[in-house]
């Protein structure tokens, strides 16, 4: 969505500002996360593959390894970083239109 890009750019602008003060940026994208915010909320969760799913214990450290690492932007697990690298690299069209179903499954559930 729009805002997740925003706040993407603006974390990368911050770190920027902040290179060299000994404090750092880290913008953590993770996907889906597994957690007991559907249940509790008593909504549906999103129908999506089992795959799309990431353990919240597992965005958790990655982004703590990421982060220490000194990274920007942390996108834990190899599938999640190969759908963004997909997503950035192919023509807009295809990008909207894959962001587009992923988006009509996601409100046809709530």
């Amino acid at each position: 969505s729009a805002i997740k890009r925003w706040v993407l750019t603006y974390t990368q602008a911050l770190a920027l500002e902040l290179d060299g003060t000994g404090v750092q940026a880290s913008a953590v994208c993770p996907g889906w996360v597994k957690t007991e915010l559907h249940e509790r909320a008593g909504v549906a969760r999103p129908k999506l593959p089992g795959w799309a799913w990431v353990e919240a214990s597992e965005v958790a450290q990655c982004a703590l390894d990421g982060a220490a690492a000194g990274k920007t932007v942390v996108i834990p697990t190899r599938k999640w970083r190969a759908a963004v690298w997909f997503l950035e690299h192919s023509p807009g069209a295809l990008a909207r239109t894959v962001s587009s179903k992923i988006t009509k499954s996601r409100r046809s559930d709530g």
